[in-house]
């Protein structure tokens, strides 16, 4: 060929690309950021099928073809790539000449390769990984999820009470000594048991009572092999259930808890459960491990399958690794600070220097303080802010009031005894609490501690009550308005107390006040029974004889165990928000354990009726509204569709019945 015909060939593709340029940024807004004119459809397009051969074959959409996907022209001889035809900006009109080349190069309109691979990323999915395809199964992890953190409240209970149950071992029988001193000699039986104290019963009759030094029996007992097997499966359990290194969240589709319904974790909280309700002491633990298992053993009836965020934790470390290395790496880049002639040098200036820093301190304190309040008015936060530094301060004084009075019932009843002077002869309950310290001694001074706690725990189990009572915060919410509406006046009164009481109590912040119960309740729990556990340890036979006073026994030790077992189900699956989101039935069927919690709790505190009446007729009431409403026919009668919120709209069928409720 010759070089004039190879140069008019290369001169008209080269117009050809122009024209294609032009047609895409036609569609689209310019470079320069101007509105392009739309593509007119017609002849154009059909003559651009007949000469667009160059441009990838597009066939005109008046032929009844369905168009194809166009490719990309070859980029010409030193061309751009860049400037290929997009499938979807339509073809160029002939009759609008090609737009001249802008001043800019052509290189800047060349695509990004950061972009183009995003878009590549988009359209391509990434196949899924080998190890992460084996932990697809038919259901995902719930049960088994729930069992999971069963096992930790378990592993926690397992912990402290082997603790217990090792040092139960080496409890010491009342030796009618108190801190290693003896009682006094009226108290205690001479050498031939005679007892020189006596007293009249309730039936009129007289009686011996006095303290047996030769004594050698506990009310507790323990058993070291037991204890370190419980100590040691609590912490195997720990690391069960350890992300990491643990395994009890590891269930893939080929393995035997899938296809044979068979899960390891399971087997081995169920066999740690049985050991552990061998002794009375740890039987609490192996409860929680039995439920334990029993929730891994239907959760792979379900075929559960998951790997409990494993590769996800995979993920978020290396990504905190990259984004620590980058931060690492800006800051080793940056020059440092060079504080120059300004600088303080001088050891005189030392004093100066520090009371400036303090002037500061305090100043920034005030300023911090004063945003702070500030911020609260303007959003509102100042009654949340109030209620709950109001309700923190009420926790402390009744924790702290009642541990004050029972140190002091309990100072004046070692004194007694030390000193001869217990009143002995009345017939109050005081008196008979006397006689029982001297022939089986006294309470330690652990109990004041698990008292405190349990009035708070009175407090706590009865306001929880309140935040789920939806009628109490219905009443609420409306009752400033009906005020401002039947009270036209314009005293202080009347303006203070018309407007929502929301304005004054933050009502719309139940579910929050109620978790905020939630958490203060296992606070005061494990503290009541700790301090109750160290109580048996150091005298046990003068609490729990102290206990059957009022005919209970070992009732109130078993009563506490239901209650905390309840406690641990229900935390279980409240607590953590994955048991909730993945299956909220187990988050709702669990928290109607709150039943035997409530219900079990009248019988274990025996004033804690006066606590939780009030709340829990209330809750009676609702119920009652509740499955009333529940029998009343409802009608859809508008859906809107309000992205991504749908609306619905019911009307009763019975306006009447309705109206009643």
């Amino acid at each position: 060929m010759r070089p004039q015909s190879i140069q008019r060939t290369k001169s008209n593709f080269n117009a050809q690309v122009n024209q294609n340029r032009s047609s895409v940024e036609m569609g689209s807004p310019t470079p320069a950021g101007g509105a392009a004119k739309p593509i007119k459809r017609g002849t154009s397009q059909q003559k651009m099928s007949a000469s667009g051969s160059a441009g990838g074959g597009v066939t005109s959409p008046t032929s009844g073809k369905r168009s194809e996907k166009r490719k990309p022209p070859p980029p010409p001889p030193g061309g751009n790539a860049g400037s290929a035809v997009d499938s979807g900006s339509g073809a160029a009109s002939p009759s609008r000449p090609p737009k001249q080349s802008s001043s800019r190069p052509q290189s800047s309109r060349m695509a990004s390769p950061v972009a183009a691979k995003a878009q590549t990323a988009t359209t391509t999915k990434a196949p899924e990984k080998p190890e992460r395809a084996v932990f697809i199964g038919q259901n995902p992890l719930a049960y088994c999820l729930w069992g999971h953190y069963i096992a930790y409240g378990a592993a926690a209970l397992a912990l402290i009470l082997s603790i217990f149950e090792i040092s139960y071992h080496w409890a010491k029988p009342w030796k009618c000594e108190i801190d290693g001193e003896k009682i006094n000699s009226v108290y205690i039986a001479d050498s031939f048991g005679t007892c020189p104290t006596i007293f009249v019963n309730e039936n009129g009759n007289t009686q011996q009572i006095c303290c047996d030094e030769t004594n050698e029996n506990t009310q507790v007992t323990g058993n070291v092999y037991l204890g370190l097997f419980v100590l040691v499966s609590s912490l195997v359990t720990g690391l069960l259930n350890d992300a990491t290194f643990g395994c009890s969240l590891w269930f893939p589709n080929d393995g035997l808890a899938y296809t044979h319904f068979v899960p390891g974790v399971g087997i081995y909280h169920f066999i740690v459960g049985i050991v552990c309700c061998a002794s009375y002491t740890t039987c609490l633990a192996g409860w929680s491990y039995l439920a334990a298992a029993g929730a891994y053993f239907y959760g792979c009836r379900r075929q559960e399958c998951g790997d409990g965020g494993y590769f996800e934790a995979l993920d978020r470390a290396a990504a905190a690794k990259a984004k620590a290395e980058a931060a690492s790496q800006s800051q080793s880049e940056t020059v440092p600070y060079n504080p120059g002639e300004g600088a303080v040098k001088a050891d005189g200036e030392l004093g100066s220097l520090t009371e400036l820093c303090t002037n500061i301190t305090c100043a920034s304190l005030l300023q911090n303080t004063y945003e702070f309040l500030y911020r609260a008015y303007n959003e509102d936060h100042l009654s949340t802010y109030f209620w709950l530094t109001f309700y923190g301060i009420m926790n402390v004084y009744f924790f702290f009031d009642t541990v004050g009075i029972w140190y002091r019932g309990i100072d004046e009843m070692h004194k007694g005894l030390e000193n001869g002077t217990l009143d002995l002869q009345c017939g109050d309950e005081l008196c008979k609490l006397n006689r029982l310290a001297i022939e089986f001694g006294p309470v330690s001074t652990a109990v004041p501690y698990a008292k405190g706690a349990g009035k708070c725990l009175n407090l706590n189990c009865s306001m929880i009550l309140y935040p789920v009572t939806k009628i109490l915060l219905s009443k609420l919410h409306s009752a400033g308005i009906s005020f401002s509406r039947k009270v036209k006046s314009n005293s202080l009164f009347a303006k203070f107390f018309a407007h929502p009481i929301s304005r004054y109590i933050p009502l719309q912040k139940n579910i929050e006040f109620h978790k905020l119960l939630g958490y203060l309740v296992l606070l005061f729990t494990a503290i009541h029974v700790l301090f109750h556990l160290v109580n048996l340890q150091l005298a046990s036979t003068g609490t729990l004889h102290r206990v059957s006073l009022w005919g209970w026994d070992w009732t109130y030790l078993f009563t506490g165990a239901i209650i905390t077992f309840a406690m641990v189900l229900m935390y279980a699956s409240a607590v953590p928000d994955q048991v909730r989101r993945v299956k909220f039935e187990i988050f709702f069927n669990s928290h109607q354990l709150y039943m035997v919690f409530i219900g079990v709790l009248f019988i274990h505190g025996h004033v804690f009726w006066q606590w939780a009446l009030l709340p829990c007729l209330l809750l009676c009431v609702e119920k009652y509204l509740e499955g009333q409403r529940g029998g009343v026919s409802f009608a859809v009668t508008k859906v809107e569709w309000i992205p991504p919120v749908m609306a619905l709209y019911f009307k009763p069928k019975n306006p009447v019945s309705s109206s009643r409720l």
